[in-house]
């Protein structure tokens, strides 16, 4: 039986927000590193509850709750898809020219990033804790 999810999913989505955590250190803009961390909670979370093992009566709860959890991967895929134009920001580069694109680049991720990062914490923020009342409604 089909549950609209599979275990694949669950690793497309921990991939991706591996992703997103390795560009985002390498960037070494320090104001993002706590959304590091946030990720770095996401995808604990969506392990434990890719994991769970629903008790007898319990099946359709913990299925809704797994589909429920796999949620955050549009909006993740979405704000990947922007850090990854700042990867360059994480490699050593030499030269003029080299010094020249990272300062514009960490202009561009000043000017237009810090709003997609909070952006991205506050659906993160709703995600973890919609998943929180779902969970404690199961008693886990």
């Amino acid at each position: 039986m089909s549950f609209g999810f599979s275990a694949g999913d669950f690793l497309a989505t921990a991939r991706l927000i591996s992703d997103i955590v390795d560009a985002l250190q390498s960037s070494s803009v320090s104001t993002f590193r706590e959304l590091t961390q946030e990720l770095h909670s996401v995808q604990r979370a969506l392990y434990e509850i890719e994991h769970l093992q629903p008790a007898p009566g319990q099946e359709v709860s913990i299925n809704a709750i797994k589909v429920a959890a796999l949620l955050c991967k549009h909006p993740l895929d979405e704000f990947g898809v922007k850090v990854k134009k700042f990867e360059a920001l994480g490699q050593a580069g030499s030269g003029k020219k080299a010094g020249v694109e990272r300062r514009k680049l960490k202009l561009q991720w000043g000017l237009t990033m810090e709003e997609e990062v909070q952006r991205i914490r506050i659906v993160l923020g709703a995600h973890m804790a919609s998943l929180n009342v779902r969970l404690g409604t199961q008693g886990l």
